[in-house]
């Protein structure tokens, strides 16, 4: 139950740490989220959300890419849009107390997710993006990843913002009808 609970709270963390997970409208939803893995040459079992900073929400991260593996065994991914991708293990599951999830990758162009296991990638923003309340930096941040804040998402924070994703489209097409 200690170890539910843990890996709950993670993925709550990394829900909260990015606003790509609470988009607003159906226009944003239909702009910033698609599902790849999908077609006649799908991996059964295999669910890959991907969310794209289009409208510079997230000052932190350019993509998240969630991979949600129900198989019971290991499987790979790939996809031509990965290509020269610097995606890495959000932080937060970086330093899981979940040791499967720390076995998830991203190399060669490919990720390998664990067995029952979802995992969420990012890819960091090189610069971040000023706000109304932010002063831009007035030289490059020093930040490593064991320094800079702890910004991550847990599992059932994962599925609890893909269902309220696709509740929300659903709920705005029964509000036009």
């Amino acid at each position: 139950i200690l170890s539910a609970s843990a890996v709950f709270n993670e993925l709550l963390q990394i829900r909260k740490n990015s606003k790509l997970f609470r988009l607003e409208t159906a226009d944003a939803i239909q702009r910033d989220l698609t599902f790849l893995n999908s077609g006649p040459e799908q991996i059964p079992g295999l669910i890959v959300m991907r969310l794209q900073d289009n409208s510079n929400l997230d000052p932190t991260y350019q993509e998240v890419l969630v991979l949600f593996n129900a198989r019971p065994d290991a499987t790979t991914f790939n996809d031509a849009s990965f290509i020269n991708g610097d995606y890495v293990l959000h932080p937060v599951q970086q330093n899981s107390a979940d040791e499967v999830v720390k076995q998830a990758s991203f190399e060669n162009n490919t990720f390998t997710v664990p067995g029952r296991t979802t995992a969420v990638f990012v890819i960091e923003k090189t610069e971040p993006i000023p706000t109304a309340t932010t002063v831009p930096a007035t030289k490059p941040t020093t930040d490593t990843p064991e320094t800079a804040p702890n910004k991550s998402m847990t599992i059932a924070g994962i599925i609890a913002a893909l269902l309220a994703l696709l509740g929300l489209g659903i709920f705005l097409r029964r509000k036009k009808a």
